[in-house]
């Protein structure tokens, strides 16, 4: 038996089986040469890391919800009775609840990773859920160039990813993707 960290005092929440089994598959693909296109990381993970992005340091809500925009991750608050009730995040098309991410949902995020003021940040709540962008200091601005995609993938993904990188002679890159569609499946390219 193995002791596990708890859901709180982990840092990055662990890939879905299936999204590592794809993973593997079109890693050693890659590497075996069958298959010529970058492997993919999912949407879900690349929203998980600009959230991840988005909350350091504990910002406030309206920043994190700027962050996020910034990110081109489009964030929705449901308000319920003047409250707020939950969060969703979008990439592109893909759409995912907060609940379904490591530490994300409304309850957690304020719980772990920003403070709420609701004087303060209902206006920044108002704006993302009416598309409008949140403006943001220049010195609490984020970019992508701060995640590091591979520490949300599973030990066996980076070993083969490195093997990967080694024989096809390409260079591992700390910028996670860029923002385009690759297939239907609404997945995101790794640079490595």
């Amino acid at each position: 038996m193995t002791v596990v960290a708890s859901s709180e005092e982990r840092r990055y929440k662990a890939s879905t089986t299936g999204q590592v089994q794809r993973m593997m598959r079109e890693l050693e693909e890659y590497r075996m040469g069958s298959k010529t296109e970058s492997p993919v990381v999912s949407y879900a993970i690349k929203i998980q890391s600009g959230i991840d992005l988005a909350s350091r340091g504990r910002p406030s809500l309206s920043v994190f919800l700027a962050r996020l925009q910034k990110l081109q991750i489009d964030p929705k608050l449901r308000i319920e009775k003047g409250k707020i009730a939950g969060i969703s995040y979008r990439l592109q098309d893909f759409k995912i609840r907060g609940c379904k991410l490591h530490q994300a949902s409304y309850s957690q995020l304020l719980e772990h990773r920003v403070i709420y003021n609701p004087q303060q940040d209902m206006f920044a709540v108002i704006k993302a859920n009416q598309n409008e962008t949140i403006g943001l200091e220049s010195e609490l601005e984020v970019d992508w160039d701060r995640v590091e995609i591979k520490d949300y993938m599973t030990n066996k993904i980076k070993l083969l990813s490195e093997i990967a990188s080694k024989e096809q002679g390409i260079h591992t890159a700390r910028k996670p993707v860029v923002l385009e569609h690759t297939r239907k499946s609404k997945e995101l390219e790794i640079e490595f």
